[in-house]
């Protein structure tokens, strides 16, 4: 009896059509989305430009440079208002696009002769820790970090305080005139070389003992000048901040503000800045 042969023996084979990976519908509508994704960007950057030109910058407004190394663009972080009880001056014009604008209070009694509000090409969490990393060293008190908002932006706090005993400028002492000082100084003579005694041993331990006392009774003076900086640094955008710096300095340390002061006094300094509008 004959074999029979199947069709896949015979070289007959079923053939399967593999489905495209997108469908021509498909393709069709993702090309339009890149395309309107990309007309949003394009319009986005014709719209929205976060550079400044110096031409365009205001004397109130949060100016500082668009990164650490462009030094020939600017971007604008916000701008500031008056604040009562206040006199406002600014060093931002066309001419010096990046400055402060300063702050000195009318009350005399005031705890800080001044504030200043600057912007800065930096994170506050950054800057902050520089700041307290650079007064550590060698300031009489460094305050803890508080962190706080001010109109939803994250901002830092820290205080410093320094005293030094800065001595009373002497009154100057009238020199003689040229042409007597002149007439009385008489050259060295050979006699005069001869009769010179180089300093001993004992004059020199006698010289070195004055001198460690004079800077003994140097040291012994009681502190007469008295600082305090109080920084504040809110966050701007990612890499930029706005910086609030309260000072003051005084003959005594009775001015100073107290730990659990300076968050109230700071934030109620911090509402002349104004944020741009989302």
């Amino acid at each position: 009896m004959a074999k029979k042969t199947s069709a896949a023996s015979k070289g007959y084979r079923k053939s399967v059509k593999k489905k495209p990976f997108l469908t021509k519908k498909e393709i069709i509508a993702l090309i339009v989305i890149v395309a309107v994704i990309i007309l949003a960007v394009v319009l986005f950057n014709l719209l929205y430009n976060p550079y400044i030109s110096a031409k365009d910058v205001q004397p109130n407004d949060i100016t500082t440079y668009a990164s650490a190394s462009t030094k020939d663009k600017y971007v604008r972080l916000g701008s500031v208002t008056d604040l009562e009880g206040y006199t406002r001056e600014s060093s931002i014009s066309p001419e010096t696009p990046v400055g402060t604008n300063s702050y000195t209070p009318v009350d005399e009694s005031s705890p800080m002769t001044n504030f200043s509000v600057s912007g800065a090409v930096v994170s506050p969490a950054s800057m902050i820790d520089y700041m307290y990393s650079f007064y550590k060293p060698y300031a009489d008190s460094v305050s803890e970090i508080i962190e706080t908002e001010v109109n939803g932006h994250t901002a830092y706090i820290c205080s410093f305080t320094m005293s030094e005993y800065v001595e009373e400028e002497a009154a100057e002492e009238e020199a003689p005139a040229a042409d007597e000082t002149a007439e009385t100084e008489a050259p060295a003579t050979d006699e005069a070389a001869e009769t010179e005694t180089p300093a001993t041993d004992e004059t020199a331990e006698t010289e070195t003992s004055a001198a460690d006392e004079t800077a003994a009774e140097e040291e012994e003076h009681e502190p007469n000048t008295f600082y305090q900086n109080i920084a504040m640094y809110i966050a701007a955008d990612d890499s930029h901040s706005i910086g609030v710096n309260a000072y003051h300095q005084g003959s005594d340390d009775s001015f100073y503000l107290a730990d659990d002061e300076i968050e109230a006094y700071m934030l109620n300094l911090a509402q002349v800045v104004v944020f741009p509008e989302k």
